[in-house]
Parts: C-alpha cells; structure tokens; sequence
C-alpha cells in the first residue's frame, strides 16, 4: 500500500513539515510507502468568482492536483494545489497579489 503526505510550501518557498514528520515516520512503520510532496495552499474570496484571478495567475502551469475547503462560509476559501513546478507557481501567484498561506497558517486549521 503506499499514501502521499503532502507538506505545504510557505510564501517564502519553504516546506514546513510540523507534526507530519511523525505520521510519515508512523505510517513507513506500520508498512506503508511514504512519499512526501510540496504543495501550495492559497486564500481565496469565498464567493462567486472568487477563484477565477487565481486560476488566471497559474495559467499554463501544470497543476497535478487540488482541492479546497471552508473554514467559515462566506469568508474565505482555501485552495491547495500540488504544481509540477511549485517555484514557477510560487512566483506567479506572488505576481498576482495571491494571498499564500504560510505553513503555520495551514496546520492550525
């Protein structure tokens, strides 16, 4: 069997693995593959729309994956995409004024 861990990449490009580094660590234990992978996680409107300006930013960069969830609705979503170039993107989202989420930010969710 085998599972992806996937460790989200800050504003500043850095990976910060907190707690995961345990769960990998737990799951190679009990007999899993472990492979850990970079990803983005990007505030966005929760509205209508409100992912279009960030969908323009990354056009033409291969997105692997993605997914979103709410916190509180109405207020913001967040969006966490896994790039086949995660610097490339960074960069791009930066240019576009995104709001990326620190590693920090996301682990207290």
């Amino acid at each position: 069997m085998s599972t992806t861990v996937s460790t989200t990449v800050d504003a500043r490009g850095q990976s910060c693995p907190g707690p995961l580094v345990s769960l990998a660590r737990a799951l190679k234990e009990a007999g899993f593959a472990v492979r850990k992978t970079p990803v983005v996680a990007v505030l966005i409107p929760d509205r209508p729309g409100g992912l279009a300006a960030t969908l323009k930013a990354i056009r033409g960069i291969d997105v692997e994956y993605m997914y979103a969830f709410v916190a509180k609705s109405g207020e913001n979503a967040i969006v966490v995409f896994r790039f086949e170039d995660v610097e490339t993107a960074v960069e791009a989202l930066r240019r576009a004024g995104a709001r990326i989420l620190e590693a920090e930010d996301v682990q207290r969710l």
